[in-house]
């Protein structure tokens, strides 16, 4: 659970990395992220400040984050995030992840709209899944482009 401190425009914010190799780690992982995020939001409200967090996970990492007795908590510790960056992850983790948040609200009055940007064929599955999906297109024709809702040529 290693963070990188970074200086983001007007507000300070931290960079979250979940880690894990196993289930059971990954689970005190998480936990020790929302207590790091709890511990910094009490400091920043002392100063009024209202700081961000990024969230990274490997596909690795989420094969355990995704796991029925794990997914609340890792949709807790997203929700906490102001982004939430997903690398080295199958098609069907992407989309997965995008129809976690798509499909839960902690609070009623929460709207989450759920963004998704791809630049391959392996990442339709995640752009039919999000409100709004962007496909980037390469030179030659691809696949996402035409699953996007804002194709990017």
């Amino acid at each position: 659970s290693s963070g990188i401190n970074a200086e983001w425009p007007l507000r300070p914010g931290e960079v979250l990395i979940l880690e894990g190799e196993q289930l059971d780690e990954v689970k005190h992982d998480i936990t020790d992220l929302r207590n790091r995020i709890s511990d910094i939001k009490k400091i920043a409200k002392k100063q009024s400040i209202e700081p961000e967090f990024a969230l990274v996970a490997t596909g690795a990492v989420l094969h355990f984050a995704l796991d029925e007795s794990l997914k609340e908590d890792f949709l807790e510790l997203a929700l906490e995030c102001s982004a939430v960056i997903c690398c080295r992850v199958t098609p069907l983790q992407k989309a997965l992840v995008v129809r976690l948040v798509k499909e839960q609200k902690v609070d009623p009055d929460d709207n989450n709209i759920t963004l998704a940007i791809g630049d391959g064929a392996n990442d339709v599955s995640m752009i039919r899944e999000a409100h709004i999906g962007v496909g980037i297109s390469k030179k030659e024709k691809s696949t996402d482009c035409d699953s996007a809702l804002i194709p990017l040529l």
